[in-house]
C-alpha cells in the first residue's frame, strides 16, 4: 500500500548530481542539513546543495565502466 506522499520523481540537475522531488507536492525536494537532520520540503530548491545526491553503486555490483579515451 503506497502513499502518493512517498513517491518521487528522480531528477538529473546539469551539475550531474540527482534531486528527488516529490510527486504529490510539486517543487518540494528531499534533503539533509549539514548535521544530517532532514529538511522541510517548503524550504527546499533543487539549486541547494542539500538537495543534490550521488548515486554509488554496493561495493561488487559496480557496473563495467571503459574508461574515456579521447581520439582525434
Amino acid at each position: 500500500n503506497r502513499s502518493a506522499d512517498c513517491v518521487f520523481i528522480e531528477k538529473v540537475l546539469e551539475n550531474n548530481y540527482t534531486a528527488l522531488m516529490s510527486a504529490r507536492y510539486t517543487g518540494w525536494y528531499v534533503g539533509f542539513t549539514k548535521r544530517g537532520r532532514p529538511r522541510r520540503g517548503p524550504h527546499t530548491l533543487p539549486n541547494q546543495q542539500d538537495v543534490h545526491f550521488m548515486k554509488r553503486f554496493p561495493p561488487g555490483e559496480q557496473p563495467d565502466l571503459t574508461p574515456f579515451r579521447f581520439t582525434t
